[in-house]
């Protein structure tokens, strides 16, 4: 990418931190790979970051909007016979009674971290699926998915995630967006399990009382995110680290 002037840099500049900086490539910008550089403007040679690889590539078509009053394993599959979609969820309280496979190319957005809460069901009992490695996970996937916008809540079972994202036949969990998104686990042990993933993002998300468990990552980002742990027994602390 040639290098723009400077008015053009801050045009397209996002954010910048003490550790990290968001920039948002221009249209104009011709497909293909590419590296890209960041420079602290200081330190002249020494300032340079490590280089970063990245693919430009065209728009995809614009994704289906699909209104759910209720959320339940049908409403995804049709949602991912229709891919890219988006699955929109009103303010509410939606009790599943299993484990819900996103399929790929598939948005689960809510309306605002505390608007929309997912938690498992207590009568009838939840029943996690039979084939997902991680009990007790309310949300499964394999890859290419996003949720947004929600609260997972869990009701103090323990010894399992919350969200579960699993490579499949030993490939990579790629393309994972987790965007505004609270996730909270009462005398758990985790919310979030990633196998093998490539192109995770974890942005603005809160984990209250729980954290992350991830395997391996390449290309990944997290930032801007809040853990909290609050695990106590009989008036005595527990901790544990978060990530």
């Amino acid at each position: 990418i040639p290098c723009p002037t400077q008015d053009i840099y801050y045009q397209h500049q996002r954010y910048i931190g003490n550790y990290s900086c968001q920039f948002q490539v221009p249209a104009d910008v011709p497909e293909g790979s590419y590296v890209v550089r960041a420079h602290n403007h200081t330190g002249e040679a020494w300032g340079w970051s490590e280089p970063l690889a990245l693919e430009v590539r065209k728009p995809g078509p614009e994704p289906k909007l699909i209104r759910a009053a209720t959320l339940d394993q049908r409403v995804l599959d049709e949602a991912g016979k229709s891919a890219p979609a988006i699955v929109v969820l009103p303010p509410g309280t939606f009790t599943l009674t299993e484990t819900l496979a996103i399929p790929p190319g598939v948005t689960l957005r809510g309306s605002g971290m505390h608007n929309t809460i997912l938690r498992p069901s207590e009568t009838p009992p939840f029943r996690p699926r039979a084939w997902e490695r991680m009990p007790g996970a309310l949300l499964c996937a394999r890859g290419d998915f996003t949720i947004e916008d929600l609260t997972l809540r869990g009701i103090g079972h323990g010894g399992g995630a919350y969200l579960a994202a699993v490579s499949d036949r030993g490939n990579l969990c790629q393309n994972v967006q987790l965007r505004r998104c609270r996730f909270e686990a009462p005398g758990g042990w985790f919310s979030i399990y990633v196998d093998r993933a490539r192109r995770f993002c974890l942005d603005h998300c809160d984990l209250r009382s729980s954290g992350i468990i991830a395997a391996e990552m390449q290309d990944s980002y997290l930032g801007f995110n809040t853990f909290e742990k609050d695990n106590r027994t009989d008036g005595t602390w527990f901790g544990w680290a978060s990530f």
